[in-house]
C-alpha cells in the first residue's frame, strides 16, 4: 500500500531559536547523526514510500537546499504565519495538481518536530487504511493522539474545502463531520515534539532508544496482541525478575569496574542514578556510530561536522552496561507469541517486521541458549534465566522446573530437556560467580551481604500500570479527535508486579542448592500445583497454569 507524505516544516521556530528541521539526531541508519528531515525521510523510504514532498515556510532558504538534495519535493507555503493549518493545505493543494495516478493514494501530515515515529506506527496506519479506505485515522498510544494522521484521498477535498470558507479550529474542524478512527500503536515516540531546546536535549536522549520498546510500550503491544490474563501474570513475573536481576549486576560491575563501558543498550535517562560520579554526562556508547552528533548550532544539518565533544549534547561513556527497564520490557514481551510453533522465533520475527531487531535479539531465544565465556551476560540472558525462574506467576527453583518437565514428558523428550537444564544451571551458576554468590549459600562477598542470609536486594520499582483503553473505536460523526476523546471504556488494569519473585530468583543465586531458602530450609510448594512450584515469602500464589 503506497501513500504520500507531507512533512510539515514552514514554522519560525521562534521558542526553540533554530530551524527545527535541520537539527541533528542519532536517526541515520546505523544511529549516525543526520537532521530531523533527513531521519524521517529514511522512516518513510525504508516502508517503500517514495512520494514525500516537504512544506517550507520562515526557514525556506535554509530547509529548501536540504530538503532538495535529500530527493524531497518542496512545496513553499506563502503565508506560514497563517499557522500549520496553511501548511496542510499548501501542500494539499499542490499534490491536487501532482501526478494523476496518486490522486487516490492517502496522504501522511508529518510534523517535521515530532521526528521520533517509529515504523511499527507508519505500517499500522497503512494497514488499517487498506482494511478500510473510508476513515480519517489517528495513532493513539493508551488514548493520547499521535502523529502523523492519514487522511484518505476522498477526503482532501472536503479540508480544502473548510479553508476556503475561514478555516476555523484548523485542521481540528476540518475533520468534524468526517469518520475518524484512532488506531493504537505500542509507540510512545510518535507523541512528543521539540519545541523548546530542553525538548531537543530530551529528544536526544529518546532517539537513543528508537529500537527498542519501553516497559509501557511492552505492556500496551501484550494488549494489542490480546495476551490472556494467564500469560499477563508470567509476563508481569519474568519481566520483574529480569529488572531485578539486571539492577543487581549493574550494582556489582559499577563496583567491581566503573571504567568499563556498556556493551548492550543502555538507558541514558537513568545514568545519574546507575551511575552518580557521571556528573552531567549521559550515555552514548550504543556501538558503531551512535552518539556521534556534534551540535554545532543554527547552521548544523546534513553535512555537519559530527563527531563526540562537549558541545555535542550527548556525553561519552556509560559504566552501567545493562538496563533493568529493558529488561523489564524483554521478559514483558518474551511469549507475545505463545500457542504458536517455535513461539520464541516467532516473536523474534514478528519484532523484527515492526523493524525492532534489538527486541528480537532479545526474546527469540529465551527458551534455549548458551554464552560463551568471553562474552558478557546481557539483558538476553537475564531474561532467559528469569524465565526458567517463573512458572506462570509463581517462583520456582530451575531444577525443579525442568525436573517438572521430565516428569510430564516421556523418555523421548528427556534428553533434550536436560539438556535445557543443565545450560540453564551453568546460567545461573555464570550469574551467580559474577554476583558473588558462590555456590553452596556461602553469600556475597562485596556489594551486599543480603544473599546471605537468604534475601535479595530491593528489586527496582517498575513505572505504575497504566489504564489501557479498549481498541479500535470509531468516534461518532461530528466528533474531531483532537478536540475530544472518544468514549472508551476503561481497560481493566494489569495486576500488580509481583515484585516478592524477584526476590526469591535472587535468593536462589545465592543458595545455589535450588531446593533451600537461605536458612536451609525448603521452599514452599506452590499452591497452584501440589509440588510444582516454590514461593519465598509470599503469602499466597493465586491458582494458575504455566505459560
Amino acid at each position: 500500500m503506497t501513500a504520500r507524505v507531507l512533512i510539515l516544516a514552514a514554522g519560525q521556530a521562534s521558542r526553540m531559536g533554530r530551524v527545527k528541521a535541520l537539527l541533528p539526531l542519532p536517526l541515520g541508519a546505523a544511529g549516525e547523526c543526520c537532521s530531523a528531515l533527513e531521519g524521517l525521510a529514511r522512516l518513510f523510504r525504508q516502508l517503500g514510500i517514495e512520494h514525500i514532498s516537504v512544506v517550507t515556510g520562515w526557514h525556506a532558504a535554509s530547509i529548501e537546499p536540504a530538503a532538495q538534495a535529500l530527493g524531497l519535493a518542496v512545496v513553499r507555503n506563502p503565508r506560514p504565519e497563517d499557522g500549520m493549518f496553511s501548511s496542510v493545505c499548501a501542500g494539499l493543494s499542490a499534490l491536487a495538481g501532482g501526478d494523476p495516478a496518486l490522486a487516490e493514494t492517502p496522504v501522511l501530515v508529518q510534523p517535521v518536530d515530532v521526528p521520533l515515529v517509529r515504523s511499527m506506527t507508519i505500517q499500522a496506519l497503512l494497514e488499517a487504511h487498506a482494511a478500510d479506505p473510508e476513515n480519517v485515522l489517528v495513532p493513539t498510544f493508551v488514548g493520547q493522539e499521535g502523529h502523523p494522521p492519514l487522511l484518505p484521498a476522498r477526503h482532501l477535498a472536503h479540508v480544502l474545502r473548510h479553508a476556503r470558507t475561514g478555516g476555523e479550529n484548523g485542521l481540528r474542524g476540518a475533520l468534524e463531520g468526517l469518520p475518524v478512527w484512532h488506531i493504537p500503536v505500542a509507540d510512545r515516540l510518535m507523541l512528543p515534539d521539540m519545541d523548546r531546546p530542553e525538548d531537543y536535549e530530551r529528544m536526544k536522549l529518546l532517539a537513543l532508544r528508537r529500537d527498542v520498546l519501553r516497559p509501557d510500550e511492552a505492556l500496551e503491544l501484550l494488549r494489542l496482541h490480546e495476551v490472556p490474563e494467564k500469560g499477563l501474570r508470567h509476563a508481569r513475573a519474568v519481566g520483574t525478575v529480569a529488572a531485578a536481576l539486571t539492577k543487581a549486576l549493574v550494582q556489582v560491575r559499577r563496583t567491581k569496574n566503573l571504567g568499563a563501558k556498556g556493551v548492550t543498550v543502555p538507558n541514558p535517562e537513568r545514568a545519574p542514578e546507575l551511575a552518580p560520579d557521571l556528573g552531567s554526562e549521559i550515555a552514548s556508547n550504543l556501538g558503531a556510530g551512535r552518539g556521534t552528533c556534534r551540535d554545532s548550532g543554527p547552521g548544523s544539518g546534513p553535512g555537519s561536522d559530527s563527531g563526540v565533544g562537549p558541545d555535542s549534547g550527548f556525553g561519552s561513556v556509560f559504566y552501567a552496561d545493562l538496563d533493568p527497564d529493558l529488561a523489564l520490557a524483554g521478559g514483558l514481551v518474551h511469549d507475545i507469541c505463545k500457542g504458536e510453533k517455535g513461539h520464541e522465533a516467532a516473536a523474534g520475527r514478528l519484532f523484527r517486521h515492526l523493524r525492532l531487531p534489538l527486541m528480537a535479539h532479545l526474546v527469540e531465544d529465551h527458551r534455549d541458549l548458551t554464552l560463551s565465556d568471553d562474552h558478557p551476560i546481557t539483558e538476553r540472558e537475564l531474561v532467559f534465566l528469569a524465565d526458567k525462574y517463573c512458572y506462570g506467576g509463581c517462583f520456582v527453583p530451575v531444577r525443579q522446573r525442568f525436573e517438572q518437565k521430565l516428569e510430564t514428558f516421556g523418555a523421548e523428550a528427556a534428553q533434550a530437556i536436560r539438556g535445557r537444564m543443565e545450560r540453564a544451571l551453568a546460567m545461573e551458576a555464570r550469574l551467580a560467580r559474577e554476583l558473588g554468590c558462590p555456590a553452596g549459600g556461602q553469600g556475597v562477598r562485596g556489594h551486599d551481604q543480603d544473599c546471605a542470609r537468604g534475601e535479595a536486594p530491593q528489586p527496582p520499582q517498575p513505572a505504575q500500570s497504566p489504564q489501557l483503553p479498549q481498541s479500535p473505536q470509531s468516534l461518532q460523526a461530528g466528533q474531531s479527535p483532537h478536540l475530544s476523546r472518544p468514549p472508551y471504556p476503561p481497560y481493566p488494569p494489569y495486576p500488580p508486579y509481583p515484585e516478592d519473585i524477584a526476590h526469591d530468583a535472587l535468593a536462589a543465586l545465592a543458595v545455589q542448592d535450588n531446593q533451600t531458602q537461605g536458612d536451609g530450609t525448603p521452599f514452599a510448594p506452590c499452591p497452584d500445583k501440589a509440588g510444582g512450584g516454590a514461593v519465598l515469602r509470599v503469602p499466597s500464589c493465586p491458582g494458575q497454569g504455566g505459560r
